[in-house]
């Protein structure tokens, strides 16, 4: 009963073209994933220029604006011109990771990971060799610097910073040093010129690098202060004279050394009192400002060769020789115009014997007890100075100190405990330098939580022999799935089934052939009907499929587009939203190519099917032809001649060519005439 057979056929090919569009879509997402296919999509979508160009570009603008936010303490980076900075470190992330390397990274992991993911290998193994590229970072970090001029701003925003911070309590004798941000940026760039701060992060990135890349098992970058001592000591010497330690060295301890060494000077001959106030103010006359800060400077000298390390002695000694004439001289000239005063508070001479007294009372250089009448008050002094002055060259001759020296302990008792703790750490960070080390780095890091970050991994992606396998991948599974309570057994079971689908693959997009063939087993009754009937069953499910699809694409793909726009233009920044469009762009131009490669697995079905077709049609003709005595024009031919002898419109016998016109042969060898 052929027409059961054959509606069966029929219902059968409703269902081919569903079967089809498994098998397409079985195909397409082999395809889809194959690692020459995506590695082909991203070089036709300039996806590694699209990254450096536009994602990166707009993430370092993001970043940037006009400052760079640094983490917290150590400021920010202020760029003029942004738009340069952002070119700047574009250029040195690309030095650092090239397009080129990062394409053979993606390569090398798509040709590794697809076929492992899709159960088609049990292992994989990735090289990135990251630390060539950390040597490059080095390289193109301390350039980046250079360019940007960035050396100037961490001058400006932690050295400045901290020179204010540490002077901001400096004071002797109650005069506090007032320094502004500016001032505190000049005295650093003064102390640590930019050049000197170039050389100590090209020397500290090289240490680092070095560690980070396994080339030495530690590191310890040691930024060497002593030879900036002379610098920083001439900015001192102008600081403490802005607090007035002249001042407070003079009062603190020159005035106390002369005084204690001239001994007590309240009251001289002619019973001449003298206060303390107006002692020192004389030493002050003997030992003037400008003496004072010539001193100043030595003992900054030695403080100065003390905290480089220089010297472990602070004992500093002012000499006083040069000044014992001028302190002689200031103090009698006190003494002078204290005697004036008493001279001329005394009282007139009321009688001749009075005046003739006053006569042998100089004589025997003793006060006088009245002035005479007329006597002149320069002339009694002139006649007692030289008492005074004998009686100041007696005390001061004996008394005065050649030097004042001080050590630490005299120091301490002027300055302070407090001041000399903070001198001691000082000397200890610029004798022995700054030094950070790996474990500094690893306290830092770590934070007051154990979910700080561990360096030892982070060096390990570094190491020259670094890769990455399958059992980092598993372990990282079983880290990720703990809270979902999955394993990489599980993973590994999904792995399984998806290379068993990929392995039978073939014979899964076999089927549309398989049932194409049945169908064409229940039409056909023949070989050629039964190609017939298969070939037509594929070439119209194939069309009805790329139709459907190309049907599909047209409207679906623009909804989606439209709706991925308009996602994506609620973005508020414009180079983010610039960034997104681009990149839906790329994404539509893939999803294009996907659906290109359906629609031609369903247009290559219909071309198969046409073919049977055409192959059928040929193999019928050729079988008619057979069972008419031969095939094409001559069975043609005869099949004519056989009708038209039943017929009768032709004679009945053999049918003999006629000769051509031309020349005759009249027999052998001879030649008749026409």
């Amino acid at each position: 009963m052929i027409w059961v057979r054959r509606l069966i056929a029929i219902v059968l090919a409703t269902v081919l073209p569903v079967v089809m569009v498994a098998a397409i879509a079985l195909q397409t997402v082999n395809r889809s994933t194959n690692p020459d296919f995506i590695k082909a999509e991203l070089v036709k979508v300039d996806a590694y220029g699209f990254f450096y160009d536009d994602v990166l570009d707009t993430a370092v603008g993001d970043r940037i604006e006009s400052e760079l936010s640094l983490p917290e303490g150590l400021g920010q980076f202020k760029f003029d011109d942004p738009a340069r900075a952002r070119r700047v470190i574009l250029d040195a992330i690309k030095e650092t990771f090239p397009p080129d390397y990062t394409r053979r990274q993606v390569e090398d992991a798509l040709d590794e990971l697809i076929p492992y993911l899709k159960g088609q290998t049990d292992e994989f193994e990735l090289r990135p060799r990251l630390d060539e590229q950390a040597r490059g970072a080095s390289r193109a970090i301390t350039r980046a610097i250079d360019e940007l001029d960035l050396s100037q701003q961490v001058i400006d925003n932690l050295l400045g910073p901290a020179i204010q911070d540490s002077l901001k309590d400096l004071s002797f004798g109650g005069a506090r040093l007032n320094i502004t941000p500016d001032r505190a940026n000049a005295i650093a760039n003064r102390i640590a010129p930019e050049e000197w701060v170039d050389a100590q992060i090209a020397s500290a990135l090289t240490e680092f690098v070095s560690w980070l890349t396994g080339d030495q098992d530690s590191f310890a970058v040691t930024i060497r202060l002593a030879d900036r001592v002379p610098a920083a000591s001439e900015e001192i010497k102008t600081l403490l004279r802005e607090t007035n330690f002249t001042r407070f060295l003079f009062d603190s301890v020159v005035a106390p050394q002369l005084t204690r060494a001239l001994g007590n000077l309240s009251v001289l001959s002619f019973d001449i009192k003298v206060t303390d106030a107006e002692v020192k103010a004389a030493l002050e006359t003997a030992a003037p400002p400008e003496w004072v800060d010539q001193q100043l400077g030595g003992l900054i000298d030695v403080m100065a060769d003390y905290l480089s390390g220089g010297s472990d002695d602070l004992s500093f000694s002012i000499a006083l020789e040069e000044r014992r004439a001028a302190t002689i001289g200031a103090l009698n000239s006190l003494a002078q115009t204290k005697l004036r005063q008493a001279v001329a508070g005394l009282p007139g001479c009321a009688s001749p014997t009075a005046s003739a007294a006053v006569v042998s009372r100089l004589l025997a250089l003793r006060m006088p007890e009245c002035l005479p009448p007329g006597v002149n008050t320069d002339a009694v002094v002139s006649a007692l100075t030289p008492v005074l002055e004998k009686e100041l060259e007696g005390l001061i001759g004996v008394n005065f100190p050649k030097d004042v020296t001080f050590d630490r302990s005299t120091l301490e008792a002027q300055i302070g405990g407090d001041a000399f703790t903070a001198i001691d750490n000082a000397r200890r960070l610029i004798a022995g330098g700054f030094t950070f080390t790996d474990a500094d780095l690893k306290k830092n890091l770590a934070g007051p939580s154990s979910d700080g970050l561990n360096l030892d991994e982070i060096r390990q992606f570094f190491q020259p022999e670094f890769t990455v396998t399958q059992a980092d991948f598993l372990d990282l599974v079983n880290r990720d799935q703990a809270a979902q309570a999955g394993t990489s057994a599980e993973f590994e079971l999904i792995r399984s089934r998806i290379g068993t689908v990929v392995g039978l693959l073939w014979l899964l997009t076999l089927l549309p052939l398989v049932l194409a063939a049945v169908i064409g087993f229940l039409g056909g009754r023949q070989w050629t009907s039964r190609l017939a009937w298969a070939s037509a069953a594929l070439a119209i499910s194939g069309l009805i499929v790329w139709i459907g699809l190309s049907v599909a694409f047209g409207r679906v793909q623009p909804i989606l587009h439209d709706e991925l726009v308009r996602s994506v233009n609620e973005i508020s920044d414009q180079d983010e939203r610039r960034v997104a469009l681009a990149g839906i762009e790329k994404v539509d131009v893939v999803v294009a190519d996907v659906a290109a490669g359906a629609r031609g697995s369903a247009r290559n079905w219909t071309l198969l099917g046409l073919f049977g077709i055409a192959a059928a049609a040929g193999l019928m003709y050729y079988a008619r032809s057979a069972r008419t005595g031969g095939s094409g024009s001559a069975g043609w031919l005869r099949e004519k001649i056989r009708v038209g002898r039943k017929s009768g419109s032709m004679p009945a016998g053999p049918v003999r060519a006629q000769p051509a016109a031309g020349p005759e042969t009249t027999g052998p060898g001879k030649q008749g005439t026409g």
